[in-house]
């Protein structure tokens, strides 16, 4: 048999050149002054957008109070008298309206001329027509 040969490996060792790209890339970082350019730019788009935001809600808000705008419900003041016979009753009554309507409220006036009967079924009928404040001057 023949006995086997041995090659003999030498061991190239690659040749490591200079990397130009990386001293460029290092030379080209970005200077602090377009950091703060940046920055700037940041908080003036946030300042923007905020002033745009309180903008909407204040006019919102301000829409809400007008009176053609409203969508609440006008309320209504039920007024049971027993009778207007007498001057002061009538002064009351029309406080109670003005004042009323100073707020924006309607009064509906009843007047039963002094029959409890008629006053409680007035009650009744004020309480079923659903005001929100029910005043009873009784006899």
């Amino acid at each position: 048999m023949t006995e086997p040969t041995q090659t003999s490996f030498t061991q190239v060792e690659p040749e490591v050149a200079s990397i130009p790209v990386l001293q460029e890339i290092e030379t080209q970082k970005p200077s602090k002054s377009n950091g703060m350019i940046i920055l700037l730019i940041g908080l003036f788009v946030i300042g923007i957008i905020t002033a745009i935001f309180f903008y909407y809600q204040y006019n919102n808000l301000n829409d809400k109070d007008q009176p053609g705008n409203s969508t609440v419900e006008q309320q209504v003041i039920g007024l049971s008298m027993a009778s207007l016979r007498v001057e002061r009753w009538r002064y009351d009554r029309d406080r109670i309206i003005a004042e009323a309507e100073k707020r924006g409220m309607l009064v509906n006036v009843t007047d039963t001329n002094d029959d409890d009967g008629l006053q409680i079924s007035q009650a009744e009928n004020l309480i079923l027509q659903g005001v929100d404040v029910l005043i009873v001057i009784a006899n």
